[in-house]
């Protein structure tokens, strides 16, 4: 709950709803975060994920129980990447910068997979101290 709740939180920082309302498939941040919910439920569910999360870090992954309920169509068709913004090291240097990469590109996969899309995962350093 935790880690969906920082991921949702990251990617709304980063979301540019004057860019977004500007483009006529955009239906509003209320379906992104749905998409994001329901990509992150699948995610959870993943086992490969789940087992990642349990062999190297200090935690499980919790259970959704939850249907998982995308949107019919969230994203502009201009859109070509997500942005996840985390702390700045570098993303292969500590267990956390990894998981946050896990999360983000499990996500942005599975968002590609419902959508048929082809949106990049991207990572920008944030000062978090």
């Amino acid at each position: 709950m935790a880690l969906t709740f920082i991921i949702i939180c990251l990617l709304l920082f980063n979301y540019n709803p004057t860019a977004a309302q500007s483009n006529a498939n955009f239906t509003g941040t209320s379906q992104f975060i749905q998409t994001i919910d329901s990509a992150m439920n699948e995610l959870a569910q993943d086992t490969s994920f789940s087992s990642y999360v349990s062999n190297n870090h200090p935690f499980s992954v919790p259970t959704c129980l939850g249907k998982v309920n995308y949107p019919s169509n969230p994203f502009p068709s201009t859109m070509t990447e997500i942005i996840y913004c985390t702390h700045i090291l570098p993303v292969d240097e500590d267990i956390w910068s990894r998981l946050y990469k896990k999360v983000g590109d499990g996500l942005t996969a599975k968002i590609n997979a419902k959508y048929k899309l082809n949106l990049k995962a991207k990572y920008i350093g944030i000062y978090t101290s």
